[in-house]
């Protein structure tokens, strides 16, 4: 299942503050600390409520139309009154991009943010005055990365671009992708080229990944078949497609949440990716309520 994180993440803060008040718990008052009667609490104190420190740690979640292997969410300094988040903290485990890249690990550590409290409880949606930067880490697995590049939509989009550069040859079919991490930046993909319904050459792809203008990119790809070099073009069409469909500032929605890439780390296993965030709003809700503010 696909999941948008930006309105997972707003959706799960507020579900659990709510929970919260079904049970007893302590705020800080200066230096004194007062206990609240669950019994006395309702939904109509939110405005007034906050809180210390809200954890929640969700395993195997399943939503209407999305699902988390694990989201282990921190809310710090949560004050409904003052419309004021002092820390939010997510580590998600298993969690799908727009762009069929599944991510074995997916972590976001924000600042302090303000919002609109009735916005936020009428409309479901934090509303930031300024936008927000967040520290984010990204680490996919190797079988993640071939879990991608065989995707039936990736393996369409490299076909499309190659028959723009052959002059639009329709019987030009790609099969058996495979793709493997070879430690630092390299990568090796390997595939068959398949030329109507009897003519078959497998080619490889080598190149590296790297961060360019705060961006992942595919970059320096080499095409061969046979040990024979195909043409640059060939390789600069393939290298084009891949870049589009890793695009990691296109993940958010309107983006509302757009990731700048900082460095790339690779082994024979995994590539981890660090950078910045920035959020001009969290959101969640039915789709269909959301798109007519």
């Amino acid at each position: 299942m696909k999941i948008s994180y930006s309105k997972l993440l707003a959706f799960l803060s507020v579900l659990l503050f709510l929970l919260t008040l079904a049970l007893p718990f302590s705020i800080a008052q200066a230096e004194e600390v007062t206990l609240i009667n669950a019994g006395t609490v309702g939904i109509t104190d939110l405005p007034t409520s906050s809180a210390r420190s809200i954890t929640l740690d969700i395993q195997d979640a399943r939503f209407s139309s999305r699902s988390v292997g694990r989201l282990k969410l921190q809310a710090n300094g949560i004050d409904f009154k003052q419309g004021v988040l002092q820390s939010l903290k997510a580590d998600m485990i298993n969690g799908h991009f727009d762009n069929n890249i599944k991510v074995d690990e997916f972590i976001i550590n924000t600042n302090s943010f303000s919002f609109d409290t009735l916005e936020l409880l009428s409309h479901q949606r934090f509303i930031l005055d300024q936008p927000v930067t967040a520290q984010v880490e990204l680490h996919i697995s190797e079988e993640n990365l071939q879990n991608f590049f065989a995707h039936p939509k990736t393996v369409t989009k490299l076909e499309q671009a190659i028959r723009k550069k052959t002059g639009g040859m329709d019987l030009i079919r790609f099969s058996n992708p495979t793709l493997d991490l070879l430690g630092g930046e390299k990568i090796r993909m390997n595939l068959m080229v398949v030329v109507g319904q009897a003519i078959a050459a497998p080619i490889t792809i080598e190149g590296q990944m790297k961060i360019k203008r705060q961006k992942l990119m595919f970059r320096d790809l080499k095409v061969t078949s046979s040990d024979t070099a195909l043409p640059v073009d060939i390789a600069s069409a393939i290298q084009s497609q891949l870049n589009k469909l890793v695009d990691l500032e296109k993940l958010g929605a309107k983006n509302n949440f757009v990731i700048l890439a900082r460095s790339v780390k690779g082994t024979k296993h995994k590539v981890s990716i660090t950078g910045l965030a920035t959020m001009t709003r969290l959101e969640f809700g039915s789709h269909d309520r959301i798109s007519k503010h």
